[in-house]
């Protein structure tokens, strides 16, 4: 069994599992297979009527979304030493440069909206319901952009 070989072999599974979980983008990735699956399971136990399972699904999604965003709120920092890495360095392919650079200040933008629209959905700040929408729907389409750079990025080192 899983646990037993855990525990019992010195293999080092266990070592890198724990320094996995240990860290914020470890865990914050399991939180992300989770949730982005729930969405599946709350499709897939809709349409077959089973609405008690859906609840049941979405209450474990919501706080695990919650704490995926609140993870985020210091996400700003690494971005400041990650922009201060890319202003110094030389990126002799000049698609990467610009890519890079746009991706950089699309999340500049991401970043604030999304906990806008966090803080003011759960009304920890006044806000609007129209301001919410509004900037929850210009974070959603950062996020996008970014995703897509992300993939031309790929791309271009892969080809």
């Amino acid at each position: 069994n899983f646990a037993y070989a855990l525990l019992h072999n010195n293999n080092g599974k266990l070592d890198h599992l724990a320094r996995f979980v240990d860290r914020f983008a470890g865990f914050d990735r399991i939180f992300m297979i989770i949730q982005y699956f729930s969405k599946i399971l709350v499709w897939y136990y809709s349409r077959k009527n089973n609405q008690v399972l859906v609840q049941r699904i979405k209450n474990l999604a919501t706080p695990i979304a919650d704490y995926r965003v609140l993870g985020r709120f210091y996400g700003l920092i690494p971005m400041l030493q990650y922009a201060r890495h890319l202003l110094t360095s030389n990126q002799p392919d000049p698609i990467f440069h610009v890519i890079d650079r746009i991706s950089l200040l699309i999340n500049f933008s991401y970043y604030p909206m999304e906990h806008y629209y966090w803080l003011g959905i759960h009304k920890v700040i006044p806000a609007s319901e129209s301001s919410i929408n509004k900037i929850g729907l210009f974070a959603c389409r950062c996020w996008a952009l970014s995703v897509l750079l992300n993939f031309i990025r790929m791309f271009r080192e892969y080809k």
